[in-house]
């Protein structure tokens, strides 16, 4: 019998025959319906934590949150997603080149809702379907990038205004004396 390493000894993953309840079984589309959205997110939790150890995994889960959110307009799964997917949003900000330029201007927890904000209306108004869980993550992780580097211009943008502003007001005061 061997063991597998558990990050949360108090917690076990749930035991659930794959066969008969994964949303990609033979009948999916029940199988989706039969799973609550807090099973889902349990379980796409679960697979995360095991992809991103490097251990077999199931998108399926990820999957079926993102179709009953975007598809469905289901806002509890949409709310399941995202606490599936923050760690992991956090985690590309940290590994962004620009962070600490882009968390001098806003909080992490502002580009984290961001990233789902963009997302969001970018899926659901071009109606983008995924077929895979990494589809819909490289697209999440551009939406982080457009969040981050949009705000950086911005700034960027209104400190040149402020500088060209503050310029003509010395060239104003200088003129006028």
């Amino acid at each position: 019998m061997s063991t597998k390493y558990n990050p949360t000894p108090e917690l076990e993953p749930p035991t659930l025959s794959p066969e008969r309840l994964s949303p990609v079984s033979a009948d999916s589309d029940a199988a989706g319906r039969v799973w609550s959205v807090c099973a889902l997110v349990e379980q796409c939790r679960w697979e995360i934590l095991a992809y991103r150890r490097g251990e077999p995994s199931n998108e399926a889960y990820g999957l079926e949150l993102l179709r009953r959110a975007l598809v469905q307009g289901d806002q509890d799964a949409w709310a399941g997603l995202q606490q599936c997917l923050s760690e992991l949003v956090r985690s590309w900000l940290y590994g962004h080149p620009r962070r600490e330029a882009a968390l001098s201007f806003e909080s992490e927890e502002s580009y984290v809702a961001l990233a789902f904000e963009r997302f969001w209306q970018a899926t659901v108004q071009q109606k983008v379907a995924f077929r895979t869980l990494a589809g819909a993550l490289v697209y999440l992780r551009a939406s982080l990038n457009g969040a981050l580097l949009d705000t950086l211009r911005a700034y960027a943008h209104g400190m040149r205004n402020e500088i060209v502003a503050s310029k003509q007001k010395m060239i104003g005061d200088v003129s006028s004396s």
